[in-house]
């Protein structure tokens, strides 16, 4: 099979249709339930011929998109994307003012760039101390053609389909690891979900929401680069939509859409500032990431619960005892891709890095931060 065949059946898979039982010399034919619709895939398929766009104007149709569209996914199975957008009024032909576009792109790079550095441990104020492997990471980031309609922008992070652990433990329910490069789009789409979140209502954010902000991965450089593409006069709202590569494991339950309006810049700007003077709360430790493991003890009175997370720049597994309740919580966490937060004083116990207080964790759940009971 041909590289882009191979493609084709992955993404085929993945999206539900089922190969052909038997396949002829020449191919066979893909069927999906949902749809009346087979899609005929031949053998040998190059991907600059007759029957590649054949293929990609059946999905297209089956799938009410475009063949532009179809192929992006196809070739993007292993792709997280986020589609950037700013200016809905003032947008003509498909154009935007020059001087919006500048900052659209050198901002939102910015931004980027900070949610990779705080992505492996939190920092209000980067200062040009950004990390050399979180830039490493986004080495790896490329900008799509704008598409039709408002100024689009899409950002294409390749990401590596995710390592299976074997699971050879008895009451251990485990889900796969989250690599580097989803850890950094994560973080930029949470930290532009909790800052639109606390720009809305008329209070000033408070201290211990600014310490929210800042766990989340929101820096002084972010919400800089956020004010500056927000105060341009042409751009009306900045917004991203996040496609989560589906073979890379399971799609984090942040928002797929995050929309901020440009009436906002002033209150982003003051918290800007703000991050420039704060510090990260001493003494107890912050540490957020997906549950990756939840066991439940032999009594079944609670269990440990584990995330995956970064500690003084290293990635690094970080459990908790818990609670039975909070066990169960935590299990739905995991099947949900939710990313947890871990607070307390972590101590090493034997090779396994553990918090000292129990049901130390809670959920950071879309747009705000749920403390723990720690």
């Amino acid at each position: 099979m041909t590289e882009m065949g191979s493609s084709l059946a992955m993404y085929l898979s993945a999206t539900g249709w089922v190969p052909p039982a038997e396949s002829g010399p020449q191919g066979g034919l893909w069927r999906n339930p949902d749809y009346r619709y087979s899609v005929p895939v031949p053998e040998p398929l190059p991907d600059d011929g007759p029957d590649w766009e054949l293929v990609l104007d059946r999905l297209a149709m089956v799938e009410k998109s475009t063949p532009q569209e179809v192929e992006h996914r196809i070739r993007g199975r292993l792709l997280d994307v986020a589609n950037l957008c700013a200016a809905k009024d003032l947008v003509i032909e498909d154009a935007i003012p020059l001087t919006a576009a500048v900052s659209m792109v050198r901002d939102s790079w910015i931004m980027l760039r900070s949610c990779a550095t705080t992505s492996l441990g939190a920092r209000p104020h980067i200062a040009g101390n950004y990390r050399r492997s979180a830039d490493d990471l986004i080495d790896l980031v490329r900008m799509a053609h704008t598409r039709r309609g408002s100024f689009i922008i899409p950002i294409y992070m390749p990401v590596r389909p995710p390592e299976e652990e074997p699971n050879q433990i008895i009451g251990l329910e485990t889900a796969p690891p989250e690599s580097g490069e989803r850890r950094v789009m994560r973080t930029f789409a949470q930290s532009l979900a909790i800052i639109g979140s606390v720009v809305e209502p008329e209070p000033e954010p408070s201290a211990n929401t600014v310490q929210d902000l800042i766990y989340a991965g929101v820096s002084h450089e972010f919400a800089a680069g956020l004010t500056r593409i927000l105060k341009n006069k042409s751009v009306a709202e900045f917004a991203a939509n996040f496609e989560w590569a589906t073979l890379a494991g399971p799609a984090p339950s942040t928002p797929r859409h995050v929309a901020i309006p440009a009436a906002a810049a002033a209150r982003i700007e003051r918290l800007s500032r703000r991050l420039k003077s704060e510090r990260p709360a001493r003494g107890i430790e912050m540490l957020t990431g997906p549950v990756i493991g939840v066991q439940r003890s032999d009594d079944d009175t609670g269990g440990v619960v584990t995330i995956q997370t970064v500690r003084a720049a290293r990635l690094c597994h970080v459990s908790v005892n818990v609670s039975r309740e909070r066990l169960d919580q935590a299990l739905d966490w995991m099947k949900q891709r939710s990313t947890a937060l871990v607070s307390g004083r972590i101590h090493r116990v034997g090779a396994n890095l553990f918090s000292d207080s129990r049901d130390s964790i809670g959920l950071f759940a879309h747009e705000q931060l749920f403390q723990p009971d720690g």
